[in-house]
């Protein structure tokens, strides 16, 4: 009997009695799917997979390789397998597969727009709010400058307010004069505010709706409701919330910063030394969420593996 069951073990076990289907950044969908002649799509590999899903094991390979999505993969209960007829998705042995939200930009064409920062045009609609140069996560325009030593709250990177309406949703909350930025933001309202509660529950974002000077105030726009607490921006002394504000063009100062002027549609960019933009790869994450499985009470989805992979360059919100 136990040789019985070795043997159902080893034929689910074993690819070879699966359907393998194969895909390569360098493939083509016109192609076969096979080892030989792999497709190229995510979406050309899923028609195959509807297909086959239940009646027979089903094994996607993935080469190695960068895969872009247009749009969110949509996994219904009809690309569900069996328990003994799953459907894998699945790196190669030893392969780097990333399945990325966002679009490549190639052949840009920056121009120096001031002393080492460079500017290039965009096409028309996209807005964004993260920014990959050659696989790295930049850093949105922001005051104070990111620390790279110390990224927690108790570093360069954060200053501390000095008071605030300390309750969802926050009207305003003031600032340090001394130690305040000392450059005049001509468009105040593209910022957004990253500040901890004052009670350090977690962090909320607002929007800017104006700053004053004279009266050391920043005046809050939409905003707040990442928490569910009563308290907000505030407090006094050494517990009182720590903030960074970004996205505002007159911060862009030091290598890695970025700025997008919405209105223009141009791109800013501080390249830190060594990067050159003429060979840069540019990625701007398009798609909030990367795969969603819509199943129901009646027909859930079961049975679908996924190995190997890196799921990155997601938005933080809905564009």
């Amino acid at each position: 009997m136990k040789y019985s069951v070795l043997i159902l073990f080893l034929i689910l076990a074993n690819p070879l009695f699966s359907k393998e289907i194969f895909i390569s950044p360098i493939g083509n969908d016109t192609g076969a799917g096979t080892k030989e002649s792999p497709y190229a799509t995510i979406p050309r590999v899923l028609e195959e997979v509807k297909k086959l899903a239940g009646k027979e094991a089903v094994r996607v390979w993935f080469s190695e390789g960068s895969y872009y999505l247009d749009k969110t993969i949509e996994l219904s209960s009809d690309y569900s397998g069996t328990p003994t007829k799953p459907v894998v998705f699945s790196a190669l042995p030893g392969a780097k597969v990333s399945i990325k939200g966002s679009r490549r930009f190639e052949n840009l064409h920056w121009s120096t727009y001031k002393e080492d920062i460079y500017v290039t045009q965009l096409p028309e609609g996209l807005v964004f709010d993260q920014l990959f140069i050659n696989n790295n996560k930049q850093v949105r325009a922001r005051f104070p400058n990111y620390d790279y030593q110390n990224p927690l709250r108790d570093s360069n990177g954060y200053h501390q307010v000095t008071d605030g309406t300390n309750q969802r949703y926050d009207k305003w909350f003031s600032f340090e004069p001394k130690s305040f930025t000392d450059k005049e933001w001509s468009n105040p309202e593209t910022g957004i505010v990253h500040a901890f509660q004052s009670h350090n529950w977690g962090n909320l974002q607002y929007r800017i709706k104006e700053i004053n000077r004279k009266e050391h105030k920043i005046y809050l726009d939409e905003g707040g409701w990442q928490l569910q607490r009563s308290y907000g921006i505030g407090g006094k002394g050494s517990k009182s919330s720590f903030y960074f504000i970004e996205n505002i063009f007159e911060e862009l100062d030091v290598a890695r910063e970025w700025f997008l002027d919405t209105q223009s549609n141009l791109l800013y960019y501080y390249p830190p030394a060594g990067v050159k933009l003429s060979e840069a790869v540019v990625e701007i994450p398009v798609l909030k969420d990367l795969i969603h499985l819509k199943g129901t009470s009646q027909a859930p989805v079961k049975n679908i593996h996924f190995r190997g992979f890196q799921f990155t360059h997601a938005t933080y919100k809905n564009q």
